[in-house]
């Protein structure tokens, strides 16, 4: 085999592997997992409750209208 193609292959090879690392990377980063808990909506105030399913932390968003 030529020199050209083995150095093609390890280029080629190192693309793939950082290609994979970037993904893996984008897994960890992602945003945050969060289900709602409760939303209720009156003509005074809306009220959002969410839970992180990670860490199980609770927000609690209010507004007022």
């Amino acid at each position: 085999m030529s020199r050209i193609c083995k150095t093609t292959q390890s280029w080629f090879a190192a693309g793939l592997i950082a290609a994979a690392a970037s993904i893996g990377a984008l897994g960890f980063a992602g945003c945050e997992r969060k289900e709602k808990v409760i939303d209720i909506e009156t003509p005074g105030a809306d009220v959002e409750v969410e839970r992180n399913i990670d860490t199980g932390e609770v927000e609690v968003e209010t507004n007022r209208d």
